[in-house]
């Protein structure tokens, strides 16, 4: 059996209405077609044998014929079967997230549509999310961070652009890795060797402002409750919210942080503009240690994006900062921690 995830979306195609006379009396012909699986089916296989069947209802209720066609874009990969809508796999093997689409037609060419979304097997020690229930066309999402031993666990810890691991999970302290001086440049940023598994990437600020956005309406509306006021969202939204929450699996990693470093250099210009390769903003003298970090937003989940926000620190030897997702009570995209701070890693893969 293929270790394959697999996805469908509903996209039912409104059909036009007509009635036939024969010498027998009235034929009434089919109107509509839809599909009955609804907007998303996941499906891992490893804990199922079978892969659904698919169902389609036909309007008028007394259509004389009700008879459906079934069939595949590409059935190398997923086929379906002609008269009763059961998927099985092909026989072609995929390394990328692939679309198929699955038609079914009534005899006089009503039709419908739904999307099978493929996705290869998930790495090893990973299961894949559901998130195309909630972000349909958008990314997968692996069930746990880098490094990370169980679901909810925090993992490794990186300091961005960096695959040297500073702390692993459940250290009180970074390590001799968390080797940061004032000569390092985010252009020797290396993420693509060997943090995330192969195929998969870290999310992008658009990423993790989805998954902000999905989630706020739930913690919004408790932290208004929490001030004894009705929140912004009604019950339904901030009920969608958690259960996205719920399914991401976000694990309380918090993240090692930098105390403010002061520059003390004696040529520093307050008036020019910082930058991250003009040395003379930066003290030689400013080397940072492992003990000037320490844990910060302990209970927090945190995870780095892969995007520079294109600013710097101003009290941090003017290191550049880059995006990251935290949820300290609300869930936000933050800007402000230099790349020299150290947060988990949490891999995306796009849908294609």
């Amino acid at each position: 059996m293929k270790k394959i995830f697999l996805m469908l979306g509903l996209i039912a195609v409104a059909t036009v209405s007509c009635k036939d006379d024969d010498e027998g009396g009235e034929i009434i012909t089919v109107e509509e077609v839809t599909i009955d699986q609804g907007p998303a089916v996941f499906v891992q296989i490893g804990t199922t044998d079978a892969l659904p069947q698919l169902s389609a209802t036909a309007k008028p209720d007394n259509a004389t014929n009700k008879t459906m066609d079934w069939r595949s874009d590409k059935p190398g990969i997923i086929a379906v079967d002609q008269n009763t809508g059961q998927l099985s796999f092909g026989t072609e093997e995929i390394t990328a997230p692939t679309k198929v689409s699955i038609i079914v037609r009534s005899v006089n060419e009503k039709s419908a549509t739904t999307t099978v979304y493929v996705t290869p097997a998930a790495p090893s020690g990973y299961q894949v999310l559901d998130t195309v229930g909630y972000i349909t066309n958008s990314f997968y999402m692996l069930d746990r961070n880098v490094g990370a031993s169980a679901v909810g666990e925090s993992g490794n810890y990186y300091q961005w652009g960096r695959n040297a691991i500073v702390a692993a999970e459940g250290d009180a302290n970074v390590n001799g890795n968390f080797d940061y001086d004032v000569a390092w440049s985010t252009a020797n940023a290396n993420w693509a060797e060997g943090v995330c598994p192969e195929g998969w990437r870290l999310p992008t600020k658009a990423d993790l402002d989805i998954i902000a956005n999905l989630t706020l309406p739930y913690f919004e509306n408790l932290f208004w409750e929490g001030m004894g006021e009705v929140g912004p969202y009604t019950e339904e939204e901030a009920a969608a919210a958690l259960s996205y929450w719920n399914m991401m699996k976000m694990a309380e990693s918090g993240m090692f942080n930098v105390a403010d470093v002061m520059i003390d250099n004696p040529d520093y210009d307050e008036n020019s503009p910082a930058s991250e390769t003009n040395p003379e903003k930066i003290s030689g003298d400013n080397q940072i240690t492992p003990d000037e970090v320490s844990m910060y937003m302990t209970g927090a989940p945190v995870i780095w994006s892969s995007e520079l926000t294109g600013e710097f620190s101003e009290n941090t030897l003017y290191m550049p900062t880059a995006y990251n997702f935290a949820n300290n009570f609300q869930p936000t995209v933050e800007k402000n921690r230099t790349v020299m701070n150290a947060m988990p890693v949490r891999c995306v893969m796009d849908i294609q």
